[in-house]
């Protein structure tokens, strides 16, 4: 990556930033944002880090590392930053968010999704659900012969308006049984949640083949959506 003298330019800055500033430009904006070195990434890491960075700041900021290659550093940070109550729930819920939309990608196990995550303490058992598709519009398509869970970290200050989809190889309604269909999915959403949590599940070695983050109203204007 080239280096460049400032990390965030001012007029960006001002115009990411800024509440009353129209989505298109704040997506040009943080196109414009110049690429950083890896001394340049350190200092943005440092300062997103730091609680008493101002959250205007931090949003540019981490629009900044979003139009940046997605490096371990940054997945460590987002994990600590997620599970850390001395942040607002603002910035870990963006946390989380980055964690799963820079580092999660089809085709990795859960077992390695939990590694990212660092035993989440933002994640409750009754946040994870298996998408039933007649209860409205998902990011993701449902696919015969695998399932589509829905995840949605829970911090008491935030709404409940955004959520993670991640669809997995497997169908456990496809094995006949005898037990009724709410068991079952009860069983498939514990597996589920174990293995996110790096516990020994059945679900652990699943693959992921599709995943889509929905971020909140108040989440728009960093994931340009």
């Amino acid at each position: 990556m080239t280096s460049c003298n400032k990390t965030i330019t001012p007029n960006n800055h001002r115009r990411i930033a800024d509440p009353s500033t129209r989505e298109s430009d704040v997506r040009a904006s943080m196109e414009q944002l110049p690429a950083m070195s890896p001394t340049d990434e350190r200092r943005v890491l440092q300062r997103i880090a730091d609680p008493s960075e101002a959250e205007g700041d931090v949003l540019a900021l981490m629009g900044q590392l979003r139009a940046a290659q997605p490096t371990d550093d940054q997945a460590e940070l987002w994990a600590r930053m997620a599970n850390s109550d001395k942040y607002p729930d603002s910035r870990r819920r963006l946390a989380v968010l980055l964690l799963f939309d820079r580092h999660v990608h089809s085709g990795m196990e859960l077992r390695t999704v939990a590694s990212l995550l660092h035993n989440p303490v933002w994640l409750k058992r009754d946040s994870v659900h298996i998408a039933d598709v007649i209860a409205g519009l998902m990011p993701i398509d449902m696919v015969y012969g695998e399932t589509v869970f829905v995840v949605i970290p829970e911090f008491s200050s935030l709404r409940k308006d955004w959520a993670i989809y991640l669809r997995v190889q497997g169908d456990p309604f496809a094995k006949p049984s005898n037990r009724d269909y709410y068991t079952v999915q009860d069983e498939a959403e514990e597996s589920f949640y174990n293995a996110l949590l790096g516990k020994e599940s059945e679900a652990a070695t699943l693959k992921i083949t599709a995943f889509a983050v929905s971020p909140s109203d108040d989440d728009q204007r960093l994931f340009g959506r």
